[in-house]
């Protein structure tokens, strides 16, 4: 029987994708087969990471998104000292977090907030450590 397929003697075999794959046609293709060959289950931090691999309309029934687990109450901040450290008393609060890679998405948060920005008189867009461009 094949390491990590069901019932071999290896037992279930859970593949995790934490990043997407290079976009190199034939390194992908061979990665994905790999993936698909050697596990029971495959596991995502998100939808797109199988849709990359993959492709759109050939993601296996055998994958699953698991999002990171983080206990969220351990790092959310105090609201209003947020808002007083970033001089929005009233204001929605919207943020982008994440490590700035450009698959994720930065792009289209920057292009809907130009969006918020020009129908509302108040908007601005910060980085860390006091980084600050007014849209």
């Amino acid at each position: 029987m094949e390491p990590g397929r069901p019932g071999s003697r290896a037992g279930p075999h859970i593949w995790h994708l934490r990043e997407l794959p290079p976009q190199v046609p034939v390194a992908t293709q061979a990665y994905a087969s790999m993936v698909k060959a050697l596990s029971t289950r495959i596991a995502g931090m998100t939808q797109g990471c199988g849709e990359a691999l993959f492709g759109k309309a050939r993601v296996p029934n055998s994958f699953t998104v698991l999002h990171d687990g983080i206990d969220v109450r351990e790092f959310a901040p105090d609201v209003q000292d947020l808002r007083n450290e970033l001089g929005v008393e009233k204001h929605s609060l919207i943020g982008f977090v994440a490590r700035l890679d450009p698959w994720k998405g930065l792009d289209v948060f920057l292009q809907a907030a130009r969006l918020v920005a020009n129908r509302f008189s108040r908007c601005t867009v910060r980085g860390g450590r006091g980084c600050a461009v007014r849209l």
